[in-house]
């Protein structure tokens, strides 16, 4: 099994990709005839912003 490990925005550091290998070694347990892996490890940035939205009116 060809196992391919990529990360889009993240630094693949040695305890990640012996956690991707070990997850994807119990793969074959559940599926027959596996030739080849693909795993992308992403960061996406969200943007936070603090505020609140009152359309309430005082009198």
């Amino acid at each position: 099994m060809e196992l391919q490990i990529t990360g889009h925005n993240i630094e693949l550091t040695d305890a990640l990709r012996d956690t991707v290998k070990a997850k994807s070694a119990k793969l074959p347990q559940f599926f027959d005839k596996i030739n080849n892996v693909q795993v992308i490890l992403k960061v996406e940035k969200v943007t936070k912003i603090a505020g609140s939205d009152d359309s309430s009116k005082w009198r």
